[in-house]
């Protein structure tokens, strides 16, 4: 299973377009839609780079396809396009190692679709901050549940 249109569309408009190469708040080097060397999607940003709307969405595409095939597998019950689409945007965000350890995933193979709805709205923070971008892409990702 891939995510749909309107998870991609939804990714986007909360990561925001940069086209060059800028530090997240967490000090990380970030270009495009929120895209990093640690993607491992072809691209490694540096100081200066700078990439096309059209070659962030590539790479945007490429992670999100790369992440849903790393967390499908541990998603045990079943789910509609719009969970998994919340589900790997919240993967895009933290990483897909740290999704399929999560509370997040262990409550939705449960079965617990409020405490799911709940442990979106954990992940609302970099470097131990509640991040504007990050707490309002987690509130419709909730609403999935």
């Amino acid at each position: 299973m891939s995510i749909n249109k309107a998870a991609l569309d939804l990714i986007k408009e909360f990561e925001g377009f940069e086209p060059m190469a800028y530090h997240d708040p967490v000090g990380i080097l970030t270009i495009g839609y929120g895209t990093t060397a640690a993607a491992d999607v072809g691209i490694i940003p540096r100081e200066g780079m700078v990439i096309s709307e059209a070659q962030a969405t590539e790479y945007l595409r490429r992670a999100v396809d790369k992440f849903a095939a790393q967390i499908r597998p541990r998603i045990t019950m079943p789910v509609n396009a719009n969970q998994f689409g919340a589900m790997v945007s919240l993967a895009y965000n933290i990483g897909p190692g740290a999704f399929n350890t999560s509370t997040l995933l262990r409550k939705f193979n449960a079965g617990d679709t409020a405490g799911v709805a709940e442990q979106f709205l954990v992940w609302d923070k970099a470097g131990g901050r509640i991040m504007r971008g990050l707490h309002a892409a987690v509130r419709p990702s909730a609403s999935c549940f």
